[in-house]
Parts: structure tokens; sequence; C-alpha cells
């Protein structure tokens, strides 16, 4: 009862705040059994979120994976328990006190849930009415169909797959959002380390996360477009790209020093190929076990600043590459000894010391982009590398490609816990750059990996 109370109080106070009158209202209801309160918010007619939360969870939220003004959102909930709500555009949502479960109707199709099983933590069942296809899921590199599969959502890097190869199920962007053939989307907020398994007739989601499952259902009226319109309006639609991205840009693995570089653009130039952008690979700073570095090598680019002067008076714009990684083994150990010491590496859990990373080409620390103090520093060497005249940035590498499981970040979370969200994460340090110090320009980012959401910071895959 004192949970009742509460509750009740808050939801009236909910209402309280409701300042626009147009605001949509939303149910809460109790399922005593497990000891928990659901919540039913519309966000528009069109998409409504459940959340699902126990009376004794006092932790601190995530991220969502949905835009900050949305998952901020208040709804003002009725001032008592509902058992059943409708949307202008035909959505009802039923919740049976009996079954403990919320029947979901978008139209003519429907699904039931039977919410959070609390004897297996981190666990979300629901039903579907079947003889249905399901799509979606993120980058996946073998089968459109996704129905009768279980898709682990932990973005990994595949090198040299070929057609038929299981393990092209599992890549560097997952997502947990699926769209059913049927005309309904469902979106888990949920980037932590997870399983989605897509039965005949139900749906099985398991997440590592720390925090309760909340999910949303976008109603598409039968038609799959009108799911994609929704989600992405959810998650953040992508800005338009600066002009010159949509032309040819050169690219290999890669350009070693400024005269190969500069011999490359004055060929193509020469003979009519209409470039407008070269992308430079690891060696813009050295070498590869030089990763980390971020500055331009002074032996194989005596003067990159003439150089990107002259590029850009051509119409050549220049990408240059960057990792997660600091190494040890090579020149950027100036970078590893500045940072370390101000904890802006990534920590092993246990013992509290910088994790050492390996990597193809060395060792050293991995950049905690969830420490603010990484975040600034990345920010200004971005800067300052802006204004020499690099135009754009490539992310490589940020799966992470190599994340200990033994890494607890500085946000408390672990590696599984923040594995997929580092893409995005890292993705904003640039993004916000670009919004607050050249508002007139628009970036060009480049990331192999991330979760829903990527796409509002302007990333190309």
């Amino acid at each position: 009862m004192k949970a009742l109370r509460y509750f009740t109080l808050l939801a009236m106070a909910l209402v309280a705040m409701a300042v626009n009158a147009q605001q949509l209202h939303g149910m809460y209801f109790f399922d005593d059994d497990r000891n928990q309160v659901i919540t039913v918010s519309p966000i528009t007619p069109n998409i409504m979120k459940v959340e699902v939360m126990p009376n004794s969870w006092k932790g601190e939220r995530l991220p969502s994976l949905v835009r900050e003004e949305i998952a901020n959102r208040k709804v003002a909930l009725l001032d008592k328990p509902q058992e059943v709500l409708r949307t202008k555009s035909g959505m009802k949502v039923v919740y049976d006190e009996d079954l403990k479960s919320l029947t979901v109707s978008c139209g003519k199709t429907f699904f039931i849930t039977d919410l959070c099983d609390r004897t297996t933590a981190g666990t979300l069942r629901l039903l579907h009415t079947g003889k249905e296809s399901f799509y979606g899921a993120g980058e996946r590199g073998y089968s459109l169909n996704l129905s009768g599969d279980t898709l682990i959502n932990y973005n990994k890097q595949n090198y040299g797959y070929v057609s038929g190869e299981k393990r092209i199920k599992q890549m560097g962007i997952t997502m947990p959002f699926i769209i059913s053939s049927k005309g309904y989307g469902i979106l888990f907020d949920d980037f932590c380390k997870s399983s989605l398994y897509i039965g005949e007739e139900g749906i099985e989601y398991k997440t590592t996360s720390p925090q309760p499952l909340s999910y949303y259902i976008i109603n598409g009226n039968g038609k799959v477009e009108n799911v994609v319109k929704d989600f992405t309006w959810l998650v953040g639609r992508q800005e338009l790209p600066p002009l010159w991205t949509l032309g040819y840009i050169t690219s290999k693995y890669g350009y070693h020093d400024q005269r190969e570089s500069e011999g490359v653009v004055d060929t193509l130039k020469t003979m009519g190929y209409p470039l407008d952008g070269i992308v430079f690979d690891l060696y813009w700073y050295g070498k590869e076990q030089d990763m980390g570095r971020l500055s331009w090598d002074k032996a194989q680019w005596p003067d990159h600043r003439a150089m990107l002067q002259n590029f850009k008076k051509k119409g050549v714009n220049v990408v240059t590459i960057s990792q997660p990684y600091v190494l040890t083994n090579g020149r950027a150990i100036d970078n590893y000894n500045e940072l370390n010491p101000k904890g802006m590496f990534c920590k092993n859990g246990e013992t509290g010391e910088t994790q050492t990373v390996t990597i193809w080409v060395g060792q050293g620390g991995m950049f905690d982009v969830s420490n603010p103090d990484t975040r600034l520093w990345l920010r200004n060497r971005y800067k300052s590398l802006t204004e020499e005249g690099v135009t754009g940035w490539w992310g490589d590498l940020g799966e992470p490609e190599v994340h200990p499981e033994t890494i607890r970040h500085y946000n408390g979370l672990t590696a599984e816990q923040y594995h997929n969200f580092y893409g995005n994460e890292w993705s904003r340090i640039i993004y916000d750059l670009f919004k607050e110090d050249y508002p007139d320009r628009r970036p060009m980012i480049m990331m192999r990996a991330g979760t829903a959401g990527l796409q509002r910071y302007s990333v190309f895959p």
C-alpha cells in the first residue's frame, strides 16, 4: 500500500506539472506478484513507451538511445491506475489483471507482453500474432528476414567474410530495433550487450543492462515505411552532409607521405577527375605503431599546413583517421605518458589501474570517452587539427575492436555494458565541436561502429 500511495502521489504531481494542455496522458498499474510498477506513456499517437520499474529500484538512469528531448519528456499520468489506454491513431493498450500482461493493438495487428520476468533478471518476453517477418537489428550481413534467429547485439568487426558465414550475423553496428512485416516496430531502449530471439510466436530480449527495461512500440498503421519514418524521428535523423562528400574521394591503405599525396592529387586533377577529397589512413601520424599520436609526422609531412591549404584551393578536402588506442611501443608514448597519470584511459575494474590493451600493432591505453576530461582533450586535439585544415574525421576500430571485459569505465559501466555505445559517444565529441565552434560548417564524420541514434551525430558508416 505504501508503494501505491507513493506512486499515486507521484502521478498526481506529474499531472500538476503538465502545463501543455495538449500533452498526452499515460497510464500506470501495479504487478504486485513481481513487486513492480508498469508505466505506459504515449510519446505521439503512434509511439508508445512501456517502462517496467521495480518498486525497490533506485539506480541512476543510463543515457537513452532516443533523442534527449524525447527521453526527458514528462508524460502526465492519470491520477489512478488505468487498464485501458487509447490514442487518436488507433493504438490501444489493455492491461489484464489476471494474466499480468499487456495487449497492444496497432490497428489490425497486436502483440502481448508478459512484461519483465523478474525470476530471470534483464529478460523481456513479447508474444506476437505469428505469420510475420522481422527485419532490422542493425548491420547484419546474411539475411533480411530475421525470424527464427537469435541475434547478439554486441558490435564486432569481422574481416574477410564470405557469403553464408555465421559470423556475419554480428557486425560493427548492432541495434536493438526490429520491424514487423505487419507494419509495427519495437525499439528496446538499451545499448548494453544483449541477445534478441525472434521466434514464430514470440520475442525474447535478454540484456546485461544494470537498469530496468523499457521499450518503444511504433505503430506504422500496417506500413513498414511509416515505422522507419517514426523510428528516425525517435532516435534522430541524419543531417545533410557537406556537398563535397557526394563527389569522388580518393583513398587507399595508405598514402605514406606528403610527396606521394601531392602527386596523387596533381595526377587526378591533371587527368580531369572531379576530385573532392582524399583520405589519409594511418601514415599521417607516422607508422601503424604510432597510433594515438594524433599529430602530423614531420619527416613524412614536412609542411602539412601548406599542403592542406593547397589542396583546399584545388577543392580537395582532407579526411584523417583516428582510433581509440594510444600505443606505448611507438611515438604516441608522449601522449600516453601525459594522459595516463590524469586517468584518461580505461581502467581495470578490479585493480583500478590503466588497462593495457593489445591490438595487432602493439599495446597501450584506450581512450575512455565516458570521462569528461578525455572528451575535452580529444575535442581540443580535433579542433587544433581542424584549424590547420583537416576537413573530415574517420573513426576506426570503434566497436571497439579490442575491448577487454575486465574494463570498468569512468561512468561505472562494464565493457559489456558500454561497448555498443562507445561509437555514439566518440562521434558526439566531433559533432558537438562542429556545432559549437563551426556552426556554419557541416561535419564529415565516418565511423565503423555504434548503435541506434548514431546517425543523429551526422555519422556515415
